[in-house]
């Protein structure tokens, strides 16, 4: 994942044909349907002899065209698997390559390809919030209303933590989690923190992003000191 393509062949494919000096077409096939939406095959540069037509339903990349052994091999040496998702389901993917002289096919060549998956972190965004006020006496303030925490390859988080800086006050400042929290599907409820104000929702089991936006967007700051 993320690595970007890969070649089928690797570079080092060989085309021989002990009759004939050229070929009418060639082809590279997933051995069945692509598993992932994401997942094909591409070619940058070609032959100008050679056409390329790749057809997605059936993950197969088709070469036409009356060419050398030479460009064919060429052709078939740039072929490269490409799967940009970041969720891409892992194991191996079978490749079948095999030319054609106008008469006969080639026995099929077999390319074998692992997808190994990798974790892309979580995101929060904006990366700066609206700047918010807490009026002296008045009732807590929302501080992340307009956060939003996305996942590129999990519906799930463990844990979320949020710290305040500049704390000034000691325990008359509080971070609140919002009391619909409560209620908010496999999040715990946080209590309020009154002296490291770091704290960490830890569901028992993994919640989810839905349920940790909800618990983010109503966290509130509160201050209960007679002169902050």
């Amino acid at each position: 994942e993320n690595s970007g393509g890969v070649l089928v062949a690797g570079n080092s494919l060989v085309v021989i044909d002990v009759d004939s000096v050229s070929l009418t077409s060639a082809a590279v096939t997933f051995s069945a349907t692509p598993v992932d939406s994401q997942e094909r095959l591409v070619v940058s540069s070609l032959p100008s002899a050679i056409t390329p037509q790749y057809t997605p339903s059936s993950g197969q990349l088709r070469f036409s065209g009356q060419a050398s052994l030479a460009a064919y091999q060429q052709a078939l040496n740039s072929v490269e698997y490409v799967n940009p998702g970041d969720n891409p389901t892992p194991g191996r993917r079978d490749l079948f390559l095999t030319v054609f002289d106008g008469q006969l096919s080639s026995t099929l060549t077999v390319s074998q390809i692992t997808v190994v998956p990798v974790n892309d972190a979580p995101t929060i965004l904006p990366a700066v919030l609206s700047p918010v006020t807490y009026v002296e006496n008045g009732s807590p303030v929302l501080i992340a209303s307009g956060a939003n925490i996305t996942d590129p390859d999990s519906t799930v988080l463990q844990d979320v933590t949020v710290t305040v800086w500049n704390a000034t006050d000691g325990s008359a400042e509080t971070v609140i989690c919002c009391a619909a929290a409560s209620t908010v599907a496999g999040v715990s409820r946080a209590v309020p923190l009154q002296s490291t104000f770091v704290f960490t929702f830890s569901p028992p089991a993994l919640g989810t992003v839905s349920a940790f936006n909800t618990v983010i967007r109503g966290l509130q700051y509160n201050n209960s000191a007679a002169e902050p």
